[in-house]
């Protein structure tokens, strides 16, 4: 039977205030996919989150900006400073991140689909997709990062008009 074995580590209070905003970081981010990838692993990482939360909030520096979750049921950080800390500008980044990068797979992915008519389109696997789509998305996502969505044009059916 293996024991359980206590590892102590020391930290800084501002040490101890960076974790708990890399902790919020990832349970912000486990948030948001946990249904998608609900097993031990994000579990353990909310368990984790947890208790890094719960020693954070013994800390005078940490605590000042924290308040029990009324969802999450711990301690966590408030509005006011999750609005102003690195954590939120780090997830508005990738939020950003993420926005261009699926307006540009689900454009080259249209593009491709009128291109060949849906049942073909429908046959080809996903690397069949991405081979015939890579230089498109490519040069969409050079116009995008240059020029956000200020010359995209949007053709509706007439009926959608």
């Amino acid at each position: 039977m293996r024991t359980k074995k206590n590892i102590r580590i020391e930290l800084s209070e501002q040490e101890m205030q960076v974790l708990a905003e890399m902790a919020g970081f990832c349970l912000v981010g486990l948030s948001a996919v946990k249904n998608e990838v609900g097993d031990v692993h994000a579990n353990a990482w909310e368990l984790l989150g947890r208790k890094i939360f719960e020693k954070a909030n013994e800390v005078p520096r940490v605590a000042k900006h924290m308040e029990m979750h009324p969802d999450l049921r711990f301690p966590f950080f408030k509005e006011k400073y999750l609005d102003a800390c690195f954590l939120s500008s780090v997830m508005d980044e990738l939020r950003e991140f993420f926005f261009w990068d699926e307006l540009v797979t689900r454009l080259t992915d249209q593009a491709l689909q009128c291109l060949l008519g849906t049942a073909k389109y429908d046959e080809l696997s996903d690397d069949e997709k991405r081979t015939r789509t890579e230089a498109l998305e490519k040069a969409l996502w050079n116009e995008v990062m240059e020029h956000g969505i200020d010359r995209l044009s949007f053709l509706l059916p007439p009926e959608e008009s």
